[in-house]
This record gives structure tokens, sequence and C-alpha cells, in this order.
């Protein structure tokens, strides 16, 4: 039979636009905290709109007007940002029995920082805060975190709360977070997909193996309070952060690099631009790695070495996931840096030159 991107791509066939967002959906949202908040355990009992019975996640269909996506008399029903929250939850719901092996990203919606683990009871084990960091947990069963991943990814795109954290990974998140505002329908789907297969489009294909084994979601972090997340964490060690002194005072309190989604973006596309320049994928480690308290700075470096962008990076991603079909990206820079080229060609060499970390390594004697 098809795989799960087959089915996600059966299955969304009836989402034919881009859709809108509500503009009192738009804040910056805490997501990770908001989908700890639900016992994903007690999330079993469904009727038979696939809709779930459970108060939290039904006050929190509230909240983000998803109500309405269910309300055949509402004016948003039809429209294809409703028709593709639908075809996410009634399509994650059928996929858990389809294939049992789970979501190909579960590993990313492994979430230990909130009120309740991201996890159904049974589904992780081996998770010990006692141990050297990063600490990994074992993953049984990759469904376990069905729940989580479902509410992480529709809340940050009808949020549009896509957020680097600590990371120097904005030029990354920057496609999601216009997808988000122009085409949320059509990311919800590319967020399924990437989400299932590990592929933001069959034409890009998947990331380096490493990618995926990493969990984000497990590495501590002291929040606004001052206080460790998760709180039977303990440590002297002070929070890691590889974005520039602005983006760092912003996020004070917040996460290293985020789970669920986002990081699954940034990830993906990471991995896809490096492998492109270097010619092949490092099997033994993931190029951009997470970073934890209490990292050593020469492996804090290595590890963010590849989350920065530039004008190549960028471009490639624009053509990759904004405009595949048209590649109708362009840049808008002054044009007096151009100033020993002629402009198209100045853009032209921008465009196409290779990753700087690639030059460092490999051109600069």
């Amino acid at each position: 039979g098809d795989g799960p991107g087959e089915y996600i791509d059966q299955s969304f066939k009836s989402v034919t636009g881009g859709g809108k967002h509500w503009k009192s959906n738009i804040k910056i949202d805490t997501t990770w905290e908001a989908c700890t908040n639900v016992n994903w355990t007690k999330v079993m009992a469904r009727d038979e709109s696939g809709k779930l019975k459970v108060h939290s996640v039904d006050a929190m269909m509230k909240e983000l007007h998803l109500t309405e996506c269910y309300d055949e008399d509402t004016f948003a029903f039809n429209d294809p940002t409703c028709v593709a929250v639908r075809k996410a939850i009634s399509t994650s719901i059928a996929m858990e029995t389809l294939f049992p092996e789970g979501p190909k990203f579960a590993n990313y919606s492994v979430v230990s920082w909130g009120a309740f683990p991201s996890w159904v009871n049974g589904s992780v084990s081996g998770l010990d805060y006692a141990a050297p960091l990063p600490v990994q947990a074992s993953l049984h069963h990759g469904n376990g975190v069905l729940g989580y991943a479902l509410c992480d990814l529709i809340r940050t795109i009808l949020t549009q709360s896509a957020n680097q954290m600590s990371t120097g990974t904005c030029s990354w998140v920057a496609s999601l977070a216009a997808l988000s505002h122009k085409a949320p329908a059509t990311v919800i789907k590319l967020g399924m997909r990437l989400l299932w297969v590990g592929e933001i489009t069959s034409d890009l294909g998947p990331a380096c193996p490493k990618v995926y084994e990493q969990q984000p979601g497990l590495v501590p972090f002291t929040g606004k309070d001052g206080g460790w997340k998760p709180p039977f964490f303990s440590s002297s060690a002070g929070r890691a952060c590889a974005g520039s002194d602005v983006d760092c005072a912003e996020a004070a309190g917040r996460p290293t690099q985020n789970a669920g989604l986002t990081f699954m973006w940034s990830q993906t596309l990471i991995s896809h631009w490096m492998s492109k320049n270097w010619g092949f994928c490092n099997n033994d480690t993931a190029r951009a790695g997470i970073t934890y308290p209490g990292m050593a700075k020469v492996e804090a470096a290595a590890a963010t070495a590849y989350q920065g962008g530039w004008y190549n990076s960028m471009m490639w991603e624009c053509d990759t996931v904004i405009d595949p079909v048209g590649k109708s990206c362009k840049l808008l820079i002054n044009q007096n840096v151009c100033q020993f080229l002629e402009y198209e060609q100045c853009i032209n060499k921008l465009k196409l030159s290779p990753a700087a970390e690639l030059v460092s390594t490999v051109f600069t004697p």
C-alpha cells in the first residue's frame, strides 16, 4: 500500500487554497506550554466527527476558533484553513492505525518541560536527568507523541508563533513564519508531511539521518521565573544561546531550541542546504546539533556553526519552499554593494556562492 506521504497527499486533495488566518489568533504563543497542559494519556475518547473529548483540548479549540471549522453554518467552515485543520486531525487519527511505527520526526515531540509529559504513558522510558546532558530517552511508540505533535503543529501555524528561541536560525524559521501568515492551509499540509515522512516536499526528500534522532524537548532550560524546566532538573550551569545579543536577550526564559514543528523545519532545511553544498550527508552527527546548559564552548561552536543563513541559502530556501514551481524569489538589496560587477552578475554571485562553512573549511588555506 501507499506510505504516509502518499496517504497525506491523497487526504489533502480537497485543500485547494492557501487559506486565511484569524487575526485574533496571532500572538506570541508559548506553544510547548499550551500543548503540555494537556494530559495526552487521557486523550483517548473521540466522537464520530474526530474531535477529542477532553476539556483542555475543547478549550483550545474554542481559543483558536477551531470550533468554527466544525460548524457548517459558519463562514469559515469551507475556508481552506478549516478544511486543512479537519484533515490534519482526521488523517492523524487514521494514520495511528495504518502506520503503527509512528511519525518520522516523533523525537521532536518528546517534551518534558510542562505540566504533563508530551507522551502517552508507556511510550517513553529511560529519561534520567541524573545522566550527563544532553539526555536521551527511548521512544517505544512514535504515535504516543502524536497528540502533542499535532497540537504544536496547529498552534504554531495558527498563532504565527514560529520562534527560533536561543538559536541563530532566524533565516530558516522565516519561511515557516511567512507561509503561516500567507498560506496557513498549505503549511498545515507541509507540516503533516514533515512530521510523518521527514520531508517538507517529495521533491526535496528526507533530511540526513542523524537529524531525526535529536530530542530537543528534553534539553532543560531556566524559565522566566528563574527555575528549571523541567522542575525536577537541577544544575549550576548557565543557559546556552547561539543567537545575537538581541536575540538572546529576547529568548531569556525560553527553551534553548524549540521542539516540534519549528525545529523540524529549520533542521531539515539546514540539513539539505549543507548536504547540497558538501555533496553528502554526515552520517556520524547532525551538522546542526542541539545545545544545552553547561556545554563546552568547542562543542557549542561545532553544534551552532551551520545555523546562520546568508543570501545564498535564503534564495535557495525561498525557491525551495516558498515558490518551488515558478522560482520567482528575488533579492532586494542596495545596488551600491555591487559597484565592481554588473547588478545581475552580482545577484547571481550572491545566489550561487557556496556555504561559508564549506569555503572556510575546503577552499581557504
